[in-house]
């Protein structure tokens, strides 16, 4: 079990969209997305608005300061989604020695495979088709309505629950 008082994030990282989840113990604080505003370099981070995308992330990240943050591992096959998710990964990773917390990584087949054992669902094939799953589960079982980016961070973040990295 998760000690109750534990503030923890879980995320889908992307060099576009970033969904995050934030946890207190086993308890959804917030979910947000990081993305891009515009062409002039600037990104949203929840309903703020920040500079760049590092600044961001850190401000995300700080809130686990000597805490755990949890990142899925991608599933794309193309060159370019594996070095935007190597670049956000060491980039986290570099974040977490700087605030004391402890990176953990989810292999989205993990994320899924709990939501299976969990929910009782069958991910349908088709990247959109398990988005909207994705979606639709975040809604029924948190009662939270977000993007498909944002209810994948919740599920890494059910994952780590149920495999006790948290």
């Amino acid at each position: 079990m998760t000690d109750p008082g534990k503030r923890w994030i879980s995320c889908d990282p992307a060099r576009g969209p970033s969904g995050l989840t934030f946890w207190e113990g086993e308890n959804i604080e917030h979910v947000l997305t990081i993305k891009k505003r515009g062409t002039r370099g600037r990104y949203y981070c929840g309903a703020g608005i920040v500079d760049s995308v590092l600044e961001a992330w850190n401000g995300c990240l700080a809130w686990a300061a000597g805490s755990t943050v949890i990142i899925e591992k991608g599933a794309g096959n193309r060159p370019n989604v594996i070095d935007a998710h190597g670049f956000m990964r060491g980039y986290i990773q570099h974040e977490c020695d700087t605030i004391g917390a402890t990176l953990r990584v989810v292999n989205v087949s993990t994320w899924r495979r709990c939501c299976v054992e969990a929910y009782g669902v069958s991910w349908p094939t088709g990247r959109e088709a398990k988005k909207a799953l994705s979606v639709r589960l975040a809604k029924e079982k948190f009662g939270i309505e977000c993007s498909d980016d944002e209810s994948d961070s919740i599920f890494v973040g059910v994952a780590a629950i149920r495999m006790g990295l948290v």
